[in-house]
């Protein structure tokens, strides 16, 4: 919200301008409809994860347990970004399962990139699923494990390896306000509860691909 309000009447880019009120009310409805339904499949897919991954899940549990007992007065906020491990877990489960399989984007300019001719207009995908499960990127990679995103095994990987959200000026603008929902719900959810796999879990999960 501060972001939109906030943008400069006069801009400092050729061709930017101030967004109008309708395109900043459009902004708030996309937030709060794509933003529900990205926001709680992520919490799904760790929890998922996280039933299948008691090991991690208890190394989280333990590390919220411990964050709490450091600072007890800490505000749910303070405390998620307290936790290390509380973000290795998320970005682990977004590598799996991005919000967005894949993301577009349309050349403005003829490009070439070594052989490649990419002319202007033309639409280019990114897939998103596939570039989080290259085998010479992610050892193991159908293998859930937060500790790639430790360092030193985060540093060695370039940024654009990992887009669960994009990158650069097009990438989402409600990341932040995403991640820190589905931080405090998992933390709040860990403080009391466990998440167990029942007879019925499917392993691996099958999903059901809905066209509209």
């Amino acid at each position: 919200m501060h972001l939109m309000l906030t943008a400069n009447e006069d801009s400092t880019e050729k061709g930017l301008s101030k967004l109008t009120d309708e395109e900043i009310i459009g902004q708030c409805q996309i937030f709060l409809f794509a933003g529900y339904e990205s926001s709680s499949n992520t919490l799904a897919y760790i929890s998922y994860q996280l039933a299948l991954n008691q090991n991690v899940q208890d190394k989280l549990r333990k590390e919220i347990k411990e964050g709490v007992k450091r600072n007890p007065e800490s505000s749910l906020y303070d405390l998620c970004h307290d936790i290390d491990y509380l973000d290795c877990v998320m970005n682990e489960s977004l590598r799996l399962n991005p919000p967005l399989a894949q993301v577009n984007r349309e050349c403005v300019n003829d490009y070439k990139f070594n052989d490649i001719y990419i002319p202007a207009g033309l639409q280019v995908i990114i897939s998103v699923y596939f570039l989080h499960r290259d085998p010479d990127v992610w050892s193991n990679p159908e293998k859930f494990d937060p500790e790639r995103f430790r360092s030193p095994a985060k540093d060695t990987r370039h940024p654009y390896q990992f887009l669960p959200f994009g990158l650069g000026p097009r990438s989402c603008i409600g990341m932040r306000f995403a991640l820190m929902e589905i931080k405090i719900a998992l933390v709040k959810f860990l403080m009391k509860y466990k998440f167990v796999r029942s007879p019925e879990t499917q392993v691996p999960w099958k999903f059901l691909l809905v066209s509209l």
